[in-house]
């Protein structure tokens, strides 16, 4: 931007409020807090970047729009020369609307963008305001935000803006006169509070001392209480420990006066054993003798003959050895008892050894712990510390008084400081408050004014806009006509001749329906009437071929500028371009739209005729190929037998098929028949009989022919009925 409203703020705050406020100011200090404010105000005169951005964008924009409606105005006017000199055409109108279309489109375009650039100046205008207001009824100055609002013209809102500035200066000043920090009233509180301050340090500094007092004592109580207490732990540690040991030791002695008794008891048990042992030892050297002397008699009985006493004496052996035996037994079971009683007692004596070195080492533990405790005594003294701790918490009861008697005063003191401070701290508050305050309306004003000087250039761009834009809408819309009109015209004429074509090839075709169909009627009532000659059976075959073939090229003309008529119609509703006028819009309206579908209809039932005439040339041609085909199956064959040299066949077949090629199907061949005499000659010149059978509707004969019979034969069943 060309920085318009940015050169007329400055301008007006050098020259009307920000003068006002310095010449007005009455104190060096309130000078000094209004020149911070103009400072800001300044800066705030000047636009934010998107608010330059924006009006700049419009700027630009609305350029550009003038610059499209001088192109738009060319465009018409090269259209209007061309057609002037007749040298348009329906490219270069289509090049011109084109061009004129494009510049429009973008001009449509800018517009909206403009005015959405229009719209964002207008609420920030109206932002402003509102910020304006508010600032103003907080300010209390209402009546000046109505003044501005009564103004009428933008112009006319600036000047009352400015007086609100002014007013707003004068109530700055008044206010930090009667309230501000040259105040009276604000001076002795804060020179109140300056003495307060000193006497609560002096305050401060006694309770000070008297807090570390206490402290210091109370740490040494602490100190003091801690150390009693660990004693107490420790010396119940020690003394548990002890009692823990001589209970261990006691329960051992009780185990080894149970042991020591059942040592004695398994003492008595073995020897008791012991003289078991010995009374069965006795018993077995007795029973050994008397085996002894029962074996020395069964000895002396082996002489002797008599078995009745050899009897005997061997009953008496095996009593002493029966009874041997068992005095044995009896020495191995006491032994076994001997043993055991022996082995129970080694138990109980490795119980007992056992235990009895376990008391002694708990005796030296039990020894050896008396003695760490005693010394233990010796290093930490109890009654000196007792006695040390007393004291101590008698000289805590007199500082915890002085303490608190220090507190409470310090305490007063500071809460009258406090009061003093909270009246200062209502002050400041109620001065900034009033700074805000002032700097809002002071910023509200800035920014206002800024923001209709804005309103005064986008209103002033805005109004540009819309001229440019009325003129290049106004010239497009002249522009579309002419090419519209031109363009109508060439339009009707290539519809006028491919309505024309069409119609032709219509025509046509429908002309060949009724000829087809003529021939159809020919052929079927010659075959009823029994007059229908091969040559005349030819030449309606050949002629509803030909029609056949012609119908079918008309049908085709028919599609094919039927096609090119939906191309035509689509063309011209693409372009919104119709055979008949436009409305206002450019578009094709109703009545137009039925035109041209009436029209579309119109020629689908000319194509639907036409593909019905077709088919009925078809169906007469399907006809009367049937027909001929059917009636050339009828026709009389004849069938040679050769009973003739074969020469002579092939010579006068080549005559006859000679002849008959030349003039079937082809009418124009027909003066061929006037040579017949000299076909004739020739075929006098051939010897022989043909032995020929004629097959009719009537039946078959045999009969003996000459070749110029034959010949003749062969003529008239070409030319002639098939009865003939």
């Amino acid at each position: 931007m060309k920085k318009i409203t940015r050169n007329f703020i400055g301008a007006l705050f050098i020259g009307g409020a920000i003068a006002t406020g310095l010449v007005i100011n009455s104190t060096s200090a309130f000078a000094a807090e209004l020149d911070d404010i103009d400072t800001q105000n300044t800066v705030l005169a000047e636009n934010t970047p998107q608010t330059e951005s924006t009006l700049q964008s419009l700027e630009d924009d609305v350029e550009t729009i003038e610059q499209n409606a001088d192109a738009e105005e060319k465009c018409l006017d090269e259209a209007k020369e061309k057609l002037e000199n007749d040298t348009i055409t329906k490219e270069t109108a289509t090049e011109i609307l084109n061009d004129g279309t494009e510049i429009m489109d973008q001009s449509q375009e800018l517009k909206e963008k403009v005015d959405e650039n229009y719209e964002t100046v207008i609420s920030e205008t109206e932002e402003a305001k509102k910020d304006f207001n508010e600032a103003a009824e907080n300010y209390d100055l209402k009546e000046d935000a109505q003044a501005v609002e009564a103004a009428e013209t933008d112009e006319e809102k600036i000047d009352k803006l400015d007086e609100t500035a002014k007013d707003a200066d004068s109530k700055h000043e008044e206010f930090n006169a009667s309230y501000g920090k040259d105040s009276k009233d604000y001076n002795d509180v804060c020179a109140e509070i300056t003495e307060w301050s000193e006497t609560v340090a002096q305050f401060q500094a006694e309770y000070d001392s008297a807090l570390k007092d206490y402290q210091e004592l109370n740490s040494k109580y602490e100190e003091l209480a801690a150390y009693l207490e660990n004693y107490d732990i420790e010396s119940s540690k020690y003394n548990s420990d002890i009692a823990e040991l001589e209970a261990e030791i006691n329960s051992i002695n009780l185990v080894l006066n149970e042991l020591s008794s059942k040592i004695t008891g398994q003492g008595e048990d073995y020897v008791k054993a012991i003289a078991s042992l010995n009374d069965v030892m006795t018993d077995l050297h007795k029973a050994e003798a008397a085996l002894e002397d029962a074996a020395a008699a069964l000895t002396n009985l082996t002489q002797d003959k008599d078995e009745y006493n050899y009897g005997t004496d061997i009953s008496f052996y095996e009593t002493q050895l029966d009874n041997y035996n068992k005095v044995t037994e009896l020495v191995n079971q006491r032994s076994e008892e001997l043993k055991k009683s022996n082995e129970q007692y080694q138990v109980l004596k490795d119980q007992f050894t056992t235990q009895n070195q376990t008391i002694a080492e708990k005796k030296q533990q039990l020894t050896k712990l008396q003695e760490q405790y005693n010394k233990w005594r010796e290093e930490n003294p109890y009654e000196e510390k007792k006695s040390e701790y007393d004291k101590t918490g008698e000289l805590i009861t007199d500082a915890t008084t002085n303490k608190d008697n220090k507190e409470r005063s310090l305490t007063f003191k500071k809460n009258y400081l406090t009061y003093l401070e909270n009246i200062k701290n209502g002050f400041d508050a109620n001065i900034s408050k009033e700074a805000d305050n002032y700097a809002a309306i002071r910023d509200a004003i800035t920014r206002y004014i800024e923001a209709l000087n804005d309103n005064i250039l986008a209103n002033s761009l805005k109004a540009r806009a819309d001229e440019s834009f009325a003129k290049t809408s106004a010239d497009y819309q002249e522009l579309k006509g002419i090419v519209r009109d031109y363009k109508s015209t060439q339009n009707k004429s290539e519809l006028e001749e491919i309505f024309k074509n069409l119609n032709d090839a219509s025509s046509e075709l429908e002309k060949a329906a009724q000829n087809e169909g003529t021939y159809e009627t020919q052929i079927r009532e010659s075959i009823q009437q029994n007059i229908l000659t091969p040559f005349k059976a030819d030449e309606i075959d050949m002629v509803s071929d030909s029609v056949y073939t012609e119908a079918k090229k008309q049908n085709q003309d028919v599609h094919n500028n039927y096609n090119q008529l939906l191309k035509k119609v689509d063309e011209i509703v693409q372009d919104a371009d119709p055979i008949i006028d436009l409305n206002n819009n450019g578009t094709i309206d109703e009545d137009e739209s039925i035109l041209l579908n009436e029209m579309v209809n119109y020629v689908n039932n000319i194509v639907t005729n036409s593909d019905n005439d077709l088919n009925k040339v078809a169906n007469s041609f399907n006809a009367i190929s049937g027909i001929y085909t059917a009636y050339n199956e009828d026709v009389v064959e004849i069938d040679n037998e050769a009973e003739y040299p074969e020469w002579m066949v092939e010579g006068a077949t080549k005559i006859v098929v000679h002849f008959v090629g030349k003039i079937k199907g082809n009418l124009e061949k027909l003066a061929l028949a006037e040579e017949l005499e000299e076909y004739l000659d020739n075929i006098y010149a051939i010897s022989g009989t043909f032995t020929t059978t004629v097959t009719d509707k009537a039946g078959s004969t045999q009969t003996s022919i000459q070749p110029i019979d034959v010949m003749g034969e062969e003529f008239k069943r070409y030319f002639l009925p098939n009865n003939a």
